[in-house]
């Protein structure tokens, strides 16, 4: 099977004047979307936050062109940014790694609930880690976890 289709970049519009504010990246397909892959394997916490984030620097690589003045929204797992923080923390190095002659865009990670109990402090220091390198944060969906 090939990436066809595999992510789609979703651009996210000021709706007072229309602008560009981020562009969303979506995986498109099952075999990336964590909800999906959680509930057929047989794996930990630890496994699917490292399987969460390959999948988020597929992802961000995938795409090509970037306006580096629009950010990024990139989905990750609260137990991602707990267990895999220093890989995603590789997504900027990763897009200048493939092509330095153009700047990597702005990354805002919307942080979505944990499929396990991702504890607090550990979360917080995982933002605090992040942010201070750099990216914007998010939470996407707190109300349902």
């Amino acid at each position: 099977m090939g990436d066809f289709g595999r992510f789609a970049f979703e651009p996210l519009l000021n709706l007072t004047n229309g602008r560009p504010v981020g562009l969303e990246v979506l995986r498109c397909q099952a075999r990336d979307q964590i909800e999906h892959v959680a509930r057929n394997a047989v794996w930990g916490t630890r496994q699917l936050a490292e399987f969460d984030s390959g999948i988020a620097i597929a992802s961000v690589l995938h795409g090509a062109g970037y306006d580096a003045a629009v950010p990024l929204h990139i989905d990750v797992l609260a137990d991602t940014v707990v267990a895999a923080r220093r890989r995603i923390g590789q997504l900027r190095g990763s897009l200048l790694a493939r092509d330095a002659a153009h700047p990597a865009p702005p990354m805002l990670l919307e942080i979505n609930p944990a499929l396990s109990a991702a504890p607090a402090d550990a979360l917080a220091e995982g933002v605090a880690e992040l942010r201070a390198a750099g990216f914007g944060i998010g939470l996407d969906g707190p109300a349902r976890g």
